[in-house]
């Protein structure tokens, strides 16, 4: 009885030494996507749990969950064991860690022909083409809201929309013509919606707007309201009025 006493003891500890790692890893990555790559509302608009609830369930609960079944203390393939678990729990946060930097949001781009925001993630342009150097994007750079500025010349913009057609593009990836947002907020402008408006067409809007000027102050003369595209998501952007930062969202 001592001996299965003492056995399952020393289970539980590396089980608990295990958990605590894991849960201190998981932690910094969890900061990373939330506070850096996807802040709020792009976590989400971009519905980002869906890759991490694979990477908490293999690091937090499968990863320490093995080692209390294979732990048994001067087991001959324990360093073995031991390994294969942890490698799995590092594919696993690799695979999560790269999906969602590189399916992070770099940009939330306006067409200049267009009334929907584009929420833009870095896989999707060519950082390299950013003709303005203010708006370069690295691994700790959230979102930024640009305008996608096409140029006026007839034939370019229909060999653009061909290029489209062709290569599976959208006019809000063409980076070359990302501008700073505020140097067009007078476009931006014209392309809020009235969300009064709205409210009094879809009542059910109404509580969604109170829920935010609660969370983030002010009255609605403060904010406008955008329509936003992301990649699994539809819904409206509230951006404050004087320096069009998105700090909340209205979603589907």
């Amino acid at each position: 009885m001592t001996d299965r006493r003492e056995l399952m003891l020393s289970k539980l500890r590396a089980f608990a030494i295990h958990l605590c790692g894991s849960v201190v890893i998981i932690c910094l990555y969890l900061l990373l996507v939330f506070l850096v790559w996807y802040p709020y509302p792009y976590y989400e608009i971009e519905k980002v749990w869906e890759v991490i609830r694979v990477v908490i369930g293999v690091d937090i609960f499968i990863g320490p969950l093995l080692t209390l079944v294979v732990y048994r203390a001067g087991k001959p393939s324990l360093k073995f064991d031991l390994t294969a678990i942890i490698a799995v729990q590092l594919s696993a946060l690799i695979w999560g860690a790269t999906v969602t930097y590189t399916q992070r949001p770099a940009f939330t781009a306006l067409v200049s022909d267009n009334a929907v925001f584009k929420v833009v993630s870095a896989s999707e342009i060519d950082a390299r083409a950013l003709a303005d150097p203010t708006l370069n994007i690295s691994p700790w750079s959230g979102p930024r809201m640009v305008y996608v500025d096409l140029p006026y010349d007839q034939e370019e913009y229909v060999r653009l929309g061909k290029e489209n057609l062709n290569n599976g593009r959208e006019f809000a990836q063409y980076a070359q013509f990302y501008k700073p947002i505020l140097d067009h907020r007078d476009e931006v402008l014209k392309q809020a919606i009235d969300i009064r408006q709205r409210m009094t067409a879809f009542p059910e809007l109404r509580a969604m707007v109170a829920a935010c000027l609660d969370r983030q102050g002010g009255t609605l003369e403060d904010y406008i309201f955008v329509s936003v595209e992301g990649r699994v998501s539809l819904g409206f952007l509230m951006l404050r009025r004087d320096d069009l930062q998105v700090v909340d969202a209205l979603l589907e």
